[in-house]
């Protein structure tokens, strides 16, 4: 296999040459004058993306979900031209800093695991969280922020936020298995990783194929196959079990937040492109 800096160099190659196919004049030109294709003055044409964009500071995410989520053609050009909270255009042209500028700030809301979406592991990297359900559209969220994340990597922005394992494998389509754990319940990791090595102690976990599911104060059981709570895990069957169990902690819990997520970035970037990297890379 190629070294990690040929395959960014392939990278940056298959964009610069992408980049050619799509509206990318005049680029971030100062001289450009951007005003005579921003939101206003194409209002009547829906069929053409606007150029200029403008965002209200104060409503950073829902202006950003708002324009970012109409856009056709999320690689070809776009400024951003903020609006402060006295309601005045700021001062400034984009030369791609006020994009970075909005995707980094829109990231430090989103990405916040006190926004509900994801939630931050003990190595202190992301994973959607579980239970983002509890956030009004956050299915539709995911996707926006794919769409952002595949614009970030179109444009060569580096996002602050790090991505945990788990999270990585999903938006690669590699499923998660028990070597995974150890990133997302490394206490529970050992304890199967007891279960799966040691003989005839199976039966003293008490454990049956199924997990507790507990949702602020709302606790239910979860069956791991059919009729899998009425199942005892035994020295027979415990394989099955930390399969199953490691299949729902880690694939099936975020999937639907995992499919929206990578459907927005296939709106800017091939996956493939990202393919040829590990985990550890991206």
């Amino acid at each position: 296999m190629l070294d990690f800096k040929t395959r960014l160099a392939f990278l940056h190659k298959i964009i610069e040459h992408d980049q050619k196919d799509h509206d990318r004049f005049p680029g971030f030109d100062p001289e450009y004058d951007f005003h005579d294709e921003d939101e206003e003055a194409l209002e009547d044409n829906p069929h053409k993306d606007p150029k200029m964009i403008t965002i209200r500071r104060d409503y950073l995410l829902e202006d950003g979900y708002d324009k970012i989520t109409k856009r056709k053609d999320m690689r070809s050009v776009f400024m951003i031209r903020f609006v402060n909270e006295h309601g005045m255009y700021e001062e400034g042209i984009d030369g791609g800093g006020l994009l970075k500028e909005f995707i980094t700030l829109v990231g430090k809301t989103i990405f916040d695991p006190n926004y509900g979406l994801f939630l931050e592991k003990e190595d202190k990297t992301l994973v959607p969280n579980p239970n983002s359900h509890f956030h009004p559209d956050h299915i539709k969220l995911f996707t926006f922020l794919g769409r952002l994340t595949g614009k970030a990597i179109y444009e060569s922005i580096l996002l602050e936020s790090v991505f945990s394992v788990i999270f990585l494998n999903r938006i690669l389509s590699v499923r998660n298995t028990i070597n995974e754990l150890k990133y997302a319940d490394p206490e529970f990791y050992k304890n199967l990783m007891m279960l799966k090595h040691k003989k005839d102690i199976a039966s003293s976990f008490g454990l049956t194929f199924s997990v507790d599911d507990t949702t602020f104060d709302n606790q239910k059981v979860i069956p791991l196959k059919p009729n899998g709570e009425n199942i005892e895990v035994n020295e027979q069957n415990k394989l099955e079990y930390i399969s199953l169990f490691c299949d729902y902690k880690l694939n099936r819990q975020i999937d639907a937040q995992s499919k929206a997520f990578v459907s927005g970035l296939k709106t800017v970037i091939n996956t493939s492109w990202i393919k040829m990297f590990n985990h550890e890379e991206l």
